[in-house]
C-alpha cells in the first residue's frame, strides 16, 4: 500500500509532463497509456496485481481450489531465478499451488528452454538479476508470436514505482514482493492466470 501511495504522489507530480502536446499521435498514445496506467495503479492492491505476504490474506482462494473444478490438467511454470539466490522456497510454494516447474538459473538456460519450445502456462522472472533484464525479457516475450499469450509474473525484493508502471505497459500479469509466502505466491498465480497477458 505504501508503494501505491508513492506512485499516486509521483503521478500527481509528473502529470503535466505526461499530458503531451498535439502533433504526434505516437507520443500522445504513449502518454495516454502511461496516464491511464498510473491512474489505475491505486486499485491494483485490492485486485492482486502486487502481492506481498500481508496482502495475500485478502486472497484466500488459491489457483488449485479455483481451477480444480473447471480444469484438472497440470499447470506449468517457467521460472528464472538468479543463481545467487535460493530457489527452493519459491519452488516449494509453486508446487504447493499446483504448478509443475521448469527452473532456469542463467540467461543461457532460459534461452535454451524457450528455444526448444517451452510448455508453460506462466513465466516468472527475477527483477534485478545481472543475467537477465526482466523488463526487457517481458518486452521481448510480448513480441514473440507463440509466447506472448503466456502471463508473466515479476518478482523482486522491493518493487520500484517506475518498474511497476513500465511493466504494466509491457503486459505484466502480477508482481511478487519478498518475503515469499505460500498464500502470496498462490494469490499472484491466481491473479496472473485470471488476468492473462495484457496487450495480446
Amino acid at each position: 500500500r505504501v508503494l501505491f501511495r508513492s506512485v499516486e504522489h509521483w503521478a500527481a507530480q509528473h502529470r503535466e509532463a505526461i499530458q503531451g502536446e498535439p502533433g504526434s499521435d505516437l507520443k500522445h498514445t504513449t502518454r495516454l497509456a502511461i496516464t491511464q496506467t498510473i491512474e489505475g495503479m491505486a486499485g491494483m492492491t485490492s485486485s492482486g496485481f502486487l502481492v506481498t505476504s500481508d496482502l495475500a490474506s485478502l486472497h484466500p482462494e488459491t489457483p488449485a481450489t479455483a481451477s480444480s473444478a473447471e480444469d484438472k490438467r497440470p499447470r506449468y511454470a517457467l521460472v528464472f531465478e538468479d543463481a545467487s539466490r535460493d530457489a527452493a522456497p519459491l519452488s516449494a510454494h509453486l508446487e504447493a499451488a499446483g504448478m509443475k516447474i521448469t527452473l532456469a538459473r542463467s540467461r543461457r538456460q532460459l534461452c535454451d528452454v524457450i528455444n526448444i519450445g517451452v510448455r508453460a502456462d506462466l513465466i516468472i522472472l527475477r527483477v534485478g538479476s545481472r543475467e537477465v533484464d526482466a523488463l526487457r525479457a517481458l518486452e521481448r516475450l510480448g513480441r514473440h508470436r507463440d509466447l506472448r499469450r503466456i502471463p508473466v509474473i515479476l518478482m523482486t525484493d522491493e518493487p520500484r514505482r517506475t518498474e511497476v508502471a513500465k511493466s504494466i505497459l509491457l503486459g505484466c500479469g502480477a508482481w511478487l514482493a519478498e518475503p515469499f509466502t505460500a498464500s502470496a505466491v498462490a494469490a499472484a498465480i491466481s491473479s496472473a492466470l485470471e488476468i492473462g497477458r495484457a496487450h495480446v
